[in-house]
């Protein structure tokens, strides 16, 4: 059974920010790795706030803060799925495209996760970033034959 003053001072103490709070420090290694902290909307509130604070309105900066936080949870942990998806909220609602890290995160650590896998059901198809891989298609040449992109990799 939960104990409800626990939870309630655990939530008091994550918007608790201390005035010298640095992108690096603004989550504390208890909130990226106790699972009272990603009931409710909390992380999902406390991430827009990071995103807020340290990356204003430019969404590049937001992808880096993004990153980061990404790179300081556990892989394959329940509170590095749900950080991930509270990640691509935070820029749907923003307007901004998701980060293909956080996307990447949930397709591939947690590709048989019914959680994940609903949850990327409902996203738009991503825009492709410079670096990513191109997704593979087929047309024809002008003789007619089929080329597919997989076999010009590496000659182009």
């Amino acid at each position: 059974m939960m104990d409800t003053a626990l939870l309630f001072t655990k939530i008091l103490r994550m918007f608790e920010t201390p005035e010298n709070a640095t992108p690096e420090n603004y989550f504390t290694s208890r909130e990226l790795t106790e699972k009272e902290y990603l009931y409710g909307d909390m992380m999902l509130n406390k991430i827009m706030f990071y995103f807020q604070r340290y990356g204003g309105s430019d969404p590049a900066q937001w992808t880096k803060l993004a990153d980061m936080l990404l790179g300081k949870t556990s892989p394959k942990s329940d509170n590095r799925l749900l950080i991930s998806m509270h990640i691509i909220q935070a820029f749907q609602q923003s307007g901004q495209t998701p980060p293909s890290k956080a996307v990447t995160v949930l397709q591939k650590e947690f590709s048989g996760n019914k959680i994940a896998t609903s949850f990327l059901a409902t996203l738009p198809p991503l825009e492709l970033q410079e670096g990513d891989v191109a997704p593979e298609i087929t047309l024809l040449d002008i003789e007619g034959n089929p080329r597919s992109l997989t076999s010009l990799r590496g000659k182009v």
